[in-house]
């Protein structure tokens, strides 16, 4: 959903060398994309390929796992895990991979 994704955004938007633009508009674009994809660079989640052939600028399982193991000391703060699991779990359907060898 729109939060979903502005959630995400805010989220990489913390390091501007992932997501430089910064913006939170609830829209899964060529923008946050690309940041998805630094993203899985920079945490060794993948590196190449094409969001159909290896799930490179999609979040899928690992990159969600990553996402929340990076960014979970400043979302535990902000609500308690049970509340902040249920958003996790929708944010692999926003660019989900089903089928995706790699299925980052």
């Amino acid at each position: 959903t729109n939060s979903e994704v502005r959630k995400l955004q805010e989220l990489l938007a913390k390091d501007p060398s992932i997501y430089p633009e910064g913006t939170a508009t609830g829209y899964y674009g060529a923008l946050t994309q690309r940041a998805v994809e630094r993203f899985q660079k920079k945490y060794g989640v993948i590196s190449e390929g094409t969001p159909d052939t290896t799930g490179f600028g999609k979040v899928g399982p690992r990159t969600l796992a990553k996402i929340q193991e990076v960014y979970s000391g400043g979302m535990q703060t902000a609500a308690p895990a049970a509340t902040v699991a249920p958003a996790w779990r929708s944010l692999d359907r926003v660019r989900s991979e089903d089928g995706a060898p790699d299925q980052t």
